[in-house]
Formats: C-alpha cells, structure tokens, sequence
C-alpha cells in the first residue's frame, strides 16, 4: 500500500512486484493467477487512494449534488469566486448555469462587488475579481469610491478611481465601464479612456456628435476571453452555426439517436483525457451551444491524428453513437478535423493530459 501511495512510483512498484512473486512462488500460486493479481494491483496503483480519501470525496460529491439541485445559484457562485478549481473552466460554468435556467450579468464597475454575488435565486452578478489585469487594490478602490458616492461619468469614475493606463484600457474592452453614465457601448470606453486624445478629437470641426461604433458580437466575445477568459454571451458554436452552411448534430440531440447511427458533430474541446489505464485511448469533450458531447478516440485513431486532437481549440468529428452504461452517448471516433470557419480567440482554456 505505501509503494502504491508513494507518487506512483514505478520503480518501488516493481520492487514490491518482485518480492511479491516470490512469494507466492513459494506458496504454490500458479503463473496465471499471479500475472491476474499483480495486474490487478498495477491498473488499481493508477487511480486507487485511501479509502478516508473516499470517503471524504464522496461526501463532497453529494453535498455539491444537493447545492446544485437545491440551491443552484449559491452553487455556480461559489464556484466561480473560488477559480482556479475542478475539472471545468469558469466559460463550461457559465454555460451549464444559463441551462439551469440562471442568468449571468456581466461585470460591472456600478454593479459589481470584488467577488461573484447572488442577487436572488436566478441571477449572478459577476465580481471585478474574474478581469484579468486589473489588481486586487483597484478592484477595492472601485467599490469603496462607488459606495461613497455614485459615478457621474467616465471622467470621475478614473479621477477617483485612479486605474492605471492598462487597467482602465481593460476595463472598457471587458465591458466593466459600459454602464457608467455616458457610456454606450466598450468602444466608446476605450476611446473615453484615453481622455485627451478623446477631447481633442470632440474639439474638431463637426465632431461634438462623433461617436466610435460599436463592437460586432464577434468583436465582444474575443474581448471577453481576451480579458476575463470567458464570456456570458452567446457560446462561440452559435456564432459559428449562424454562419456556416455545415449540418452537425447538437450535443443535446446525441440521447436521441439509436446505437451504431453515423454522426457529425463539432465543438469546442473543452478536455482532453489519456488516462493510464485506458492503454492509449483517448477521451474528448466537446461543448456547443447546447451541453456537451463525450467523444472516444481509439489509440490507433488517436496516433493517426494526434497533432490535430492535441492543438486544435476547435474540433469536427465523424463517427458513430455508442450507447453506453446508463444509456448515455457517446461518439465512437473515425476521423477528426480542424473545425472550418471558427474565430480562433473564441475558446477557453481547456482541461488537458500532459
């Protein structure tokens, strides 16, 4: 048991393995059970742990199985203020809310605290926390200002603030600024931002109507995972659906389909998984607009296809529905592609073997 806990060592696993066929050669035991034994403590040295280890992960389980079912939104906010975590990006979270019926509001300088808040049982306010680059202390100032006074305008809100020159550039391509008065939409704040280079283009001749124009969706969903790393607009499939001629099948439509029956199916890799014991197969989760597809690569597809499975954000896979323990599908993989037409700074980070 200490070899097995001892970081997976293969070198003491081996040791012990030996000592343990000895003696069982001076007990009698024959070859194949000895190779069925030894087998069977080598697969369970790859993922076995203590069983106090067991049960504490199990009471974790189902203490977050009854959060998510009864207190859902609690549930998605404590796992967003408590980032980096678990298996799924903060993106995955804000997809799996918004199908549990939840809203997620953007980051806001006039409405958001430093951490994610539940505003009541359907609604999450994202906190200042989730922008990348702007610091702990700026994150403070902009709640302890707010709380004193409101914000008349953009020009106050960085005179008391007091953000630095890339603070305040990020802030206004994450949207944060877009609900201070006079603010219409994240280009105007970026121009606001830079005050005198904006002044002096108001002063020109016919310009005291000017206003930049606004961002396309596209445009603000590569500033969200550009500065926060995840978006809560649409998911980048349903742009790309919107504009492909390509018929693939919905991840949530997989269930409905008979055993065997030929797929197409695209999405973002959300993760990526060659465990130990799975002799080289490879295991692959797509999300979409609606959930999320299992894809099962066998180690000989896997090997064929390798570069494109490991560096692609986004992927096209043809194969055929497996349905599996729990009737639950699965792609059974024959080929994998690039996804055509996709914006490449549309993903976030996924969950990857190493």
């Amino acid at each position: 048991r200490r070899a097995m806990a001892f970081k997976r060592s293969d070198e003491r696993m081996e040791r012990v393995t030996a000592k343990l066929r000895q003696r069982m050669d001076q007990r009698g035991i024959g070859e194949d059970v000895q190779e069925k034994i030894i087998h069977s403590i080598g697969s369970f040295a790859l993922y076995g742990f203590p069983e106090s280890h067991a049960i504490s992960f199990a009471l974790i389980a189902y203490a977050s199985c009854w959060l998510k079912v009864h207190r859902t939104v609690e549930f998605y906010a404590g796992l967003i203020n408590n980032q980096p975590m678990g298996f799924y990006s903060v993106h995955t979270l804000f997809q799996d809310a918004k199908r549990h019926g939840l809203r997620v509001l953007a980051v806001s300088c006039v409405s958001s605290e430093v951490e994610t808040i539940v505003l009541d049982d359907v609604t999450l306010r994202l906190g200042l926390h989730r922008v990348k680059g702007v610091s702990m202390a700026t994150q403070q100032r902009i709640v302890i200002e707010r709380r004193r006074s409101r914000f008349d305008s953009l020009e106050d809100f960085l005179n008391r603030v007091a953000p630095t020159s890339a603070e305040r550039r990020i802030l206004a391509q994450a949207g944060a600024m877009n609900d201070l008065p006079l603010v219409r939409h994240r280009r105007q704040a970026l121009w606001q931002a830079e005050l005198p280079l904006y002044d002096d283009l108001l002063k020109a001749p016919a310009a005291s109507d000017w206003s930049p124009p606004s961002m396309t969706m596209g445009e603000r969903l590569s500033a969200d995972f550009a500065t926060q790393g995840a978006s809560t607009g649409p998911h980048p499939m349903k742009l790309w659906r919107d504009g492909s001629t390509l018929k693939l099948q919905r991840a949530r439509d997989l269930h409905i389909f008979p055993h065997g029956m030929p797929v197409r199916i695209g999405g973002m890799v959300i993760c990526r998984q060659r465990p130990g014991t799975a002799k080289g197969h490879c295991f692959i989760s797509l999300e979409d607009e609606t959930g999320i597809a299992n894809l099962f690569v066998h180690q000989k597809t896997f090997q064929r296809l390798r570069l494109v499975i490991s560096t692609e954000p986004f992927l096209l896979a043809e194969g055929r529905i497996q349905i599996t323990e729990g009737e639950q599908a699965t792609i059974y993989v024959t080929e994998i592609y690039p996804l055509p037409g996709v914006e490449p700074e549309h993903v976030a980070k996924s969950h990857d073997f190493h």
